[in-house]
């Protein structure tokens, strides 16, 4: 079984939240990407993949995104409740976006324009019905207008990106001390006097 504060030892988390990352990162991502675009879904690829897929042909617009450079905050915070800790902490992540084809600014304009929008900017913060902890940092940069050279043919291309702020919340089975009993002992010069005492500590509320 694995430790509590009961045990000693090192303790892992007994929930990471729905906390994202890797491919479910890059996966969430691009759902939001096709949502606010309108790209289909096959169209938006990750950026980097074991296995490219084949190249699009020139006339076709698609796009390809990545998570990026990730910040992560110095400080976290502790919430203790009834039967656990909750260690809570932001990071930031860039998201890079390279729209591809003869219509890749319009693409990524929609994105951008997109994001503006409340309702879109709240589909950051569910993944499958549960609580991801994102919110978008700033608005959505760019374009940079960078041509590719792909199969031999030249691919227009606009590079946009944007931030993202996410809100970890790990929890850790340390639990809280309901009851002390023992003795204590006052001494004065030829006097000692033991006082044996329960006292009773009323846990903190989950909400």
């Amino acid at each position: 079984m694995p430790n509590d504060s009961t045990t000693g030892g090192f303790l892992a988390p007994s929930s990471t939240g729905s906390d994202l990352n890797d491919d479910a990162l890059q996966d969430f991502l691009q759902t939001v990407v096709v949502g606010i675009t309108g790209l289909p879904g096959n169209l938006v690829r990750p950026r980097w993949q074991a296995e490219p897929p084949n190249v699009p042909d020139v006339g076709v617009n698609w796009a390809a995104i990545g998570p990026g450079a990730r910040e992560r905050e110095p400080f976290s915070a502790r919430k203790q409740t009834q039967s656990a800790q909750i260690v809570i902490r932001n990071r930031t992540i860039e998201v890079l976006c390279s729209f591809y084809g003869p219509n890749a600014e319009g693409n990524g304009e929609l994105l951008a324009m997109g994001f503006e929008l409340p309702q879109n900017r709240q589909m950051l913060e569910y993944a499958n019905g549960a609580w991801t902890g994102f919110n978008l940092v700033g608005g959505v940069q760019g374009p940079v207008i960078a041509p590719a050279l792909l199969k031999g043919k030249w691919y227009y291309k606009a590079d946009y990106s944007f931030k993202v702020r996410q809100q970890q919340q790990y929890t850790y089975p340390i639990l809280t001390v309901e009851k002390v009993t023992g003795t204590l002992e006052l001494q004065q010069p030829g006097v000692t006097t033991s006082i044996s005492e329960s006292l009773n500590v009323t846990a903190p509320s989950e909400d």
